[in-house]
């Protein structure tokens, strides 16, 4: 596969870099499923796109995955990990997580899983039922519950047993084959070889959670989402072994509407939450249960309490750690795993274009067809080009599919995606776009939102005026409670900040748009082409027909650069005018995904091969194209002043200053500074902070060595003539880089 891409470089012959690449954060990103040993030595966090483990102080990837999954601690050092997607994998590893081994497959779709850690695993993929009694190692067929209609589909169940009485198994099913709201409850006392039906009935249909009281088998616990009949949501309870169940009215009170794991210690029930975001205590009081938030503002998908009563959670942000299950720290420091991915049915934008330094990022939305939309309620935020990061959680907030930003006032952010309240009747109701006006700190829902089972428009922004920020140009899409769906999309128009919407290109579905007060649309209309409009959306022309679909545009000083699947593989072209086209280059190879980002005088574009093969940046200046290859698949490209940023599917940003300067970066960005740059009335002077000797390289905007010297001081004048300059400062302890300029 590697050699499908070596011959595209072989074919054009363009010259090789060794750009170094730094991971500058953000340090975050959604966890689907935590487990931890029982002291806390072996910690494991499953993100989107990876297994992560925690030193103590710091996360490092030990193992890379395609989608999400569950993972349970079935021993001191050994875990089991369910990959969920079209079809099912598990792999186990028995030395803490460091390796890992295949040990089943089936490409049929992931159903279900139990949620104990012990070494007793049970499994439910299409409408098969496996055990293992030895951690995951060695799996046996036992049969599927069914009802006396033969018509009960696994899809989503829910299993759950008491590690201290393994052989006594439940599994809660949500619907029939046919789509009827309904829970359906088995129960195998024999490890699953036979089962009985003990519940079935409407009162419950949604079902998120599941536990089985590891001191009681006749205690069971479901947390309930809002179903498609209106059945209640929240928390219920089951004493007799699941033949009877109450809603604890509690839960409902406390804002529990759609959990997502349940966790019990001692005799304490601990709740994460969906919506309402955080982590629940749920305990009883003579007879009555009762529920407190400990925390309120991430989304928690899962939770883990070892032995000695140390919790932990995954959340929308990364992971949380209490020693007491009541007061909560961050632990996220090291997890880079905010997911970019490079490609999705309809939602394109996963972070803003940079405006003055300020860039916002969200984790994207991974779907599949089993498992559903992964949520998450945090923005990123970084004022200085992505030098230093700060995390947000967006309340009301719970699936954020893109960001923008003015780019001339960065203070005004919209986000698309979805969000929730509750009218003055009582209704749940949905939102898909919110705008801030003070660098994304609070939202404001700005459309009039819809209900949870209605089809409705689902929004997208995909542009901001830079002379105008409440002038928004909006991707819309189909969308019904399962998400957004592709086809049947439209181009909007907002004059109001997002309040309200004008059709400006109905029948036009939309896969790019960019631009400054000009814009150009890139999508069907029905056959592949670009749209320009001259005024900011009012009014829309043709600009050129390529033949083939765009897979991504960018424009500076008014020449339009684009790349797209043409006649002879992938087209780089540029055009001034939008009928002389100049083509830059023509890759031999057709793709599924590339991205481009030009500052004028270069052009970076970077694409992935339906083989999959290994991802490549390319870079064209001067006419010429050079090739640099990365570990990573590249989400989006960014330009800053002096680095060439890289969004990478979840592993956050990687960052290039070499890509534009030749400069050798040896640090990542974020690091402490040691070099700063003082504007005086003399002109600019470097402080270095530091008491060795280093050597100092300034080079010139073409890359030009100038400067090439030993320093002793502490600062040192720049007597150069006005210009834009970099410089490398070197030495047995320090190697940092950086720009400045100086002005007439």
């Amino acid at each position: 596969m590697i050699e499908i891409v070596l011959s595209v470089i072989l074919a054009f012959n363009p010259s090789v870099n060794n750009w170094q690449w730094n991971s500058i954060g953000p340090d975050g990103g959604t966890v689907l499923s935590i487990a931890s040993n029982s002291d806390g030595t072996n910690l494991l966090a499953v993100t989107i796109g990876a297994v992560w483990k925690f030193n103590g102080s710091s996360w490092s990837t030990v193992f890379p995955i395609s989608g999400p999954g569950t993972i349970l601690n079935t021993g001191q050092d050994s875990f089991c990990l369910i990959i969920s997607d079209d079809s099912t994998l598990v792999y186990t590893s028995s030395d803490g997580g460091n390796t890992w081994t295949q040990t089943y497959s089936s490409d049929r779709w992931f159903a279900g899983a139990s949620n104990v850690n012990s070494h007793y695993v049970y499994i439910a993929n299409g409408d098969s039922v496996y055990i293992s009694s030895d951690g995951g190692n060695t799996w046996t067929s036992v049969p599927r519950p069914i009802n006396s209609s033969n018509n009960i589909n696994l899809n989503g169940c829910r299993i759950s047993y008491s590690p201290n009485f393994p052989s006594v198994v439940f599994m809660a099913v949500s619907g029939d084959s046919m789509g009827n709201p309904m829970l359906w409850l088995f129960k195998s006392s024999n490890y699953g070889q036979s089962w009985s039906l003990v519940f079935n009935d409407t009162i419950i249909s949604e079902i998120d959670a599941f536990l089985v009281d590891p001191d009681d088998t006749n205690r069971l616990f479901i947390g309930a989402g809002i179903g498609e009949d209106n059945s209640i949501p929240g928390i219920y309870v089951s004493t007799d072994g699941g033949a009877t169940w109450t809603p604890t009215i509690a839960s409902i009170q406390a804002g529990i509407i759609f959990p997502s794991d349940l966790k019990m210690y001692n005799d304490t029930l601990y709740v994460a939450s969906l919506i309402n975001p955080g982590i629940y205590k749920g305990f009883q009081v003579a007879g009555l249960w009762y529920f407190n938030a400990l925390s309120t503002d991430y989304i928690t998908y899962s939770l883990d309490i070892t032995s000695n009563g140390t919790m932990y959670a995954g959340i929308s942000g990364g992971v949380m750690q209490s020693s007491d299950r009541a007061n909560f720290q961050d632990i996220t420091q090291g997890l880079r795993a905010v997911y970019t991915p490079y490609t999705h049915g309809v939602i394109g934008t996963y972070y803003s274009v940079e405006a003055n330094g300020y860039i916002y990022m969200i984790d994207g939305v991974f779907t599949a067809e089993w498992t559903g939309p992964v949520f998450t309620n945090v923005l990123y935020y970084s004022s200085n080009g992505g030098n230093t990061w700060s995390k947000r959680f967006l309340p009301g907030i719970i699936m954020p599919v893109g960001v923008q930003t003015s780019p001339t006032n960065p203070s005004v952010v919209y986000l698309s995606g979805l969000g929730y309240n509750f009218d003055p009747t009582g209704n749940f109701r949905l939102h898909s776009i919110y705008k801030s006006t003070d660098y994304g700190a609070t939202f404001t829902a700005m459309d009039p939102g819809f209900t949870i089972d209605s089809l409705a428009y689902f929004y997208d922004v995909t542009w901001v005026s830079p002379s105008d920020p409440n002038r928004i140009i909006v991707k819309a899409y189909t969308f019904d409670k399962n998400g957004p769906k592709p086809g049947g999309a439209s181009l909007l128009l907002s004059t109001d900040g997002g309040a309200s919407f004008s059709a400006i290109l109905p029948n036009f579905v939309p896969l790019r748009v960019v631009g400054t007060d000009t814009v150009y649309a890139a999508g069907y209309n029905p056959t592949p082409t670009i749209l320009i409009s001259r005024d900011g959306g009012d009014n829309w022309n043709l600009f050129t027909i390529p033949p083939g679909v765009v897979n991504d545009m960018a424009i500076e000083n008014g020449y339009l650069y684009y790349c797209f699947n043409g006649q002879n593989g992938l087209m780089v072209e540029r055009s001034s005018n939008g009928v002389t086209i100049d083509t830059l280059w023509s890759f031999s190879i057709y793709t599924d995904f590339a991205k481009l980002v030009t500052n004028g005088n270069d052009v970076f574009v970077s694409f992935k091969t339906y083989q999959e093969a290994e991802q490549f940046v390319y870079h064209y200046k001067n006419s010429n194209w050079s090739a640099d290859t990365v570990d990573f698949t590249v989400g989006g490209l960014m330009l800053s002043d002096t680095s060439l940023m890289a969004f990478t599917a979840g592993r956050s940003i990687y960052s290039s200053t070499e890509a534009l300067t030749g400069v050798g970066e040896s640090a990542p960005i974020g690091y402490t500074k040691h070099v700063k740059i003082l504007y005086t009335a003399k002109g600019p002077e470097m402080f270095v902070s530091t008491n060795s000797p280093y050597k100092l390289r300034v080079y010139d905007a073409t890359g030009r060595e100038i400067l090439d010297k030993k320093v002793m001081s502490h600062r040192v004048i720049m007597n150069f003539r006005p210009g834009v300059y970099f410089y490398r400062v070197e030495s047995s302890k320090l190697r940092e880089t950086g720009k400045f300029v100086i002005f007439r």
